[in-house]
């Protein structure tokens, strides 16, 4: 009860207000609204929708918008054994932190996580080269760079993408 006040006590004090709750999930998943807080703009109205990428099992993803303008861009793939974090950034140039597990840039980041699934297959149609599913890619994307946009999403990826994991059908061996 305390958290909600103090929310919008701390961003009146940069002149813009958020009237909207910060959601404790992103996209379905699990998430702290403290990673959240960062990468979301002022406003009034927050609303998360699954992103539609017709008959293609092998992609999901949801948009955030924020008063209808996207303020989060999320998209998974299945992937073929051997991508790489790098190969799953949208952006050409990123940093690999953590030893290439994550690619980092100034309004996104991208990992890949091991999951297989029996029968799964990935296409070319979705992106990748075709195989059998062993990887996952994530991708999340903030629609603007703000000063702390790039820190936000290195706190973001690892807990968000270990909570996405769960949610996939993803067996062992």
């Amino acid at each position: 009860m305390l958290a909600a006040p103090l929310l919008v006590a701390v961003a009146a004090c940069g002149g813009e207000e958020r009237a909207y709750e910060v959601p404790d999930e992103l996209c379905g998943v699990p998430v702290r609204p403290g990673l959240l807080e960062p990468l979301l703009p002022p406003g009034d109205e927050l609303r998360q929708e699954k992103s539609s990428f017709g008959v293609s099992p092998g992609l999901q993803g949801c948009m955030v918008f924020v008063d209808g303008d996207v303020a989060l861009d999320v998209t998974g793939k299945w992937r073929a054994a051997g991508h790489t974090a790098k190969e799953a950034a949208s952006n050409p140039g990123p940093d690999l932190i953590e030893g290439g597990r994550y690619a980092l840039w100034n309004r996104g980041a991208a990992t890949v996580v091991p999951c297989r699934v029996p029968g799964q297959e990935v296409v070319e149609a979705d992106g990748g080269d075709e195989g059998k599913a062993e990887l996952f890619s994530l991708e999340v994307e903030a629609t603007k760079a703000e000063d702390g946009t790039e820190k936000a999403m290195k706190a973001l990826i690892g807990p968000y993408a270990e909570a996405y994991r769960e949610t996939l059908p993803c067996r062992d061996g």
